[in-house]
C-alpha cells in the first residue's frame, strides 16, 4: 500500500513517482545556510540531471518550495508596488503642495527609512515571509503621514512669519511633539507581537516598532534641515518661501 502512494501507474506502464525529501526548516536560522537559495538550486539541479533521461520532467514541491514560491512572488510584487506608491506619493504632494521639488523633498525620508529598515532586517539575520515581507508599505504609510504632517507645519510657520528658522523650530517642537506620542503608542500596540508563540509574528512585531521609529526618526531629523536648505534657497530666489506677498 505505501508502493502505491509513491508510484502512479497507468496501462500497466508507470508514469510518476513521489521522492520525499525532508529538509530540517530550523537550518535556514543559520547563518551560512539560505534556505531559499538552496531550494532554488534544489529545483534548478533536479531538472538538469532528468534532461539525460529524456522525455522526463521533474516537479519540486512541499509545503517549503510553496512557501518559497509565494515569498519570492510577494517580493517582487513588493518592489514594483513600492516604486509605484512612492512615486504617486511625489505626485500627489507636488500637487498639493503646487510645488513638485517640495514634494520630493516630503518623500526623502520615507526612502532612508526604507533603507535602513531593509538593512536592519538583513543584518539581524530575520527571512523575508508573508508577513515581513510588507515592511515597505509599512515604512511608506507610515512614513509618509509623518513626513506630511512635519512639512505641513513648516510651510504654515514660514508661510506666516517668513522665517524658516522659526519655522523649523515650530516644527520640532509642536508637530514633534505630537508626532513622537503617536509613536510611541503605534511602537507600543505592535511592540506586543514580540511576545507572540510564533516566530513569524515576533519578527514582523520587531520590524513594525523600527519602522515606526525609523519614520519619526527621519521626520524630525533629517526632514526639517533638508527644509531649512530648501526655505532658504527659496526664498534668496524668490523673494519669498512659500506664497508672493507674504512676510519677507
Amino acid at each position: 500500500m505505501q508502493t502505491k502512494t509513491f508510484l502512479y501507474k497507468e496501462n500497466n506502464k508507470y508514469k510518476a513517482t513521489n521522492i520525499q525529501i525532508y529538509i530540517d526548516p530550523s537550518i535556514s536560522l543559520d547563518e551560512n545556510m539560505d534556505l531559499n537559495k538552496n531550494i532554488k538550486i534544489l529545483k534548478n539541479e533536479l531538472n538538469q540531471d532528468m534532461e539525460d533521461y529524456g522525455d522526463v520532467k521533474a516537479i519540486a514541491t512541499g509545503s517549503l518550495l510553496i512557501t518559497y514560491s509565494i515569498t519570492n512572488s510577494l517580493t517582487q510584487s513588493q518592489i514594483i508596488s513600492t516604486m509605484l506608491s512612492s512615486f504617486l506619493a511625489v505626485v500627489v504632494l507636488a500637487v498639493a503642495y503646487k510645488n513638485p521639488l517640495l514634494g520630493l523633498i516630503a518623500i526623502i525620508p520615507v526612502g532612508v527609512s526604507i533603507i535602513w529598515i531593509l538593512g536592519i532586517v538583513h543584518f539581524i539575520g530575520y527571512t523575508l515571509n508573508v508577513l515581513t515581507i510588507t515592511v515597505t508599505s509599512l515604512t511608506i504609510g507610515i512614513g509618509i503621514d509623518y513626513a506630511i504632517h512635519a512639512t505641513e507645519r513648516f510651510r504654515l510657520i514660514a508661510d506666516r512669519t517668513g522665517d524658516v528658522n522659526k519655522a523649523v523650530l515650530e516644527t520640532i517642537s509642536h508637530t514633534g511633539a505630537a508626532l513622537l506620542i503617536a509613536a510611541a503608542t503605534t511602537a507600543a500596540g505592535f511592540g506586543i507581537l514580540v511576545f507572540a508563540p510564533i516566530p513569524p509574528r515576533v519578527q514582523f512585531g520587531v520590524i513594525t516598532v523600527l519602522t515606526i521609529i525609523y519614520a519619526f526618526t527621519t521626520s524630525m531629523l533629517l526632514l526639517p534641515l533638508i527644509l531649512v536648505k530648501w526655505g532658504k534657497w527659496r526664498k534668496k530666489r524668490r523673494g519669498y518661501i512659500i506664497s508672493p506677498g507674504k512676510p519677507r
